[in-house]
C-alpha cells in the first residue's frame, strides 16, 4: 500500500519542508538495490546521491546487513567513553590508523558529518587549550563549502541560501574566504596564477583576524555543495604552507567527497 500524501504531510523533511513536491508520493522510494532505487509506484530511479552520501558500496549489501544484524544482538551499542571502549569501535579505528598516511593514527566516530565536523572543531580548540594558546578559537571557512546542517557546522558554511535564517544563532568568530574556482575566477590567467591569489587572501584573512586568535581553517578539499568545485594543484599545499606558517591547524572536510568514495 502507497504511503498517503496525507501521511508524508506528517514528515519534517531536510531543507525542503516549505516547498510544494513535499507530499508528492511519486518521491517515496520503497527499496533499494546496487546503484537503483524504486518507488512506491514502481518507478525506478539511479541514486546518484548515495542515499545522502553514505551508502559508498551501494545498496542492498546482503554481507553487511547480515553484519549488522549479527552484532546487534551481541552488542547493539556501548559508548566509547571516560574509561569505557568496545571491541568493533577499536578494530575499525585500528584498521584505518594501518591504511591513513603519516601520523593519522586516531579515530573518533561520528553519527554524521555535521557532528563530525562539529568534533572537529572541538578538537581543534581542545588542541591549543593543552598547548597553552586559549586565545585561538576561530574557525575560517570557504565560500561555497557545506559542512552539515546544525547551528555549529552552518557558522562554517559558506552558502547563505541555506544559512541566512540562522545568522542570529551563530556565535562570533567565524571567516570565510573565495576558494579558486577555475572556471569563474581564472579568466585568462592561469591556475597557478590564481592559486597564489586565493592563498594571499586567505593567509591575509588570517592575519587580519590575528593568528593568535585563530584555531582552524575548515574546507573541503573538492566543494561539494557548493558546484564540485576541483582544487587546482597547489591549492590544498598552499594552505597547509599558510596553516603551518601561522600556527593554524588545517581541518580536511571529507565527507562526501573522500575517504573510501572510489574504492580506494
Amino acid at each position: 500500500m502507497a504511503t498517503s500524501g496525507d501521511a508524508i504531510r506528517h514528515l519534517w523533511t531536510h531543507k525542503t519542508q516549505d516547498h510544494p513536491w513535499l507530499a508528492d508520493e511519486e518521491l517515496v522510494i520503497e527499496r533499494a538495490e546496487g546503484v537503483h532505487v524504486w518507488t512506491e509506484r514502481g518507478k525506478k530511479l539511479i541514486d546518484g546521491f548515495a542515499g545522502l552520501a553514505v551508502v559508498n558500496v551501494g545498496h542492498g549489501r546482503r554481507e553487511i546487513a547480515e553484519a549488522i544484524a549479527e552484532q546487534t544482538v551481541r552488542l547493539a551499542y556501548y559508548p566509547t567513553t571516560r574509561q569505557f571502549s568496545n571491541r568493533p569501535a577499536a578494530e575499525l579505528a585500528a584498521k584505518i590508523a594501518s591504511l591513513t598516511p603519516g601520523d593519522l593514527d586516531y579515530s573518533f566516530f561520528a553519527v554524521s558529518g555535521a557532528e563530525a565536523n562539529e568534533r572537529a572543531m572541538q578538537m581543534a580548540r581542545h588542541y591549543w587549550l593543552a598547548s597553552g594558546k586559549p586565545g585561538k578559537h576561530k574557525v575560517i571557512s570557504l565560500q561555497g563549502g557545506y559542512h552539515g546542517g546544525t547551528t555549529g557546522t552552518f557558522a562554517v558554511c559558506g552558502l547563505p541560501h541555506l544559512t541566512a535564517a540562522y545568522t542570529d544563532l551563530h556565535v562570533p568568530g567565524f571567516t570565510k574566504v573565495a576558494p579558486p574556482y577555475p572556471f569563474r575566477d581564472r579568466g585568462t590567467g592561469t591556475d597557478e596564477a590564481l592559486v597564489q591569489r586565493r592563498a594571499r587572501e586567505l593567509r591575509e584573512a588570517i592575519v587580519k583576524e590575528g593568528p593568535e586568535t585563530v584555531s582552524a581553517v575548515i574546507m573541503e578539499p573538492v566543494i561539494s555543495s557548493g558546484g564540485f568545485i576541483m582544487p587546482p594543484i597547489g591549492w590544498l599545499r598552499a594552505v597547509r604552507a599558510i596553516c603551518d606558517e601561522l600556527e593554524v591547524l588545517m581541518i580536511a572536510d571529507e565527507v562526501i567527497t573522500g575517504f573510501g568514495r572510489t574504492g580506494r
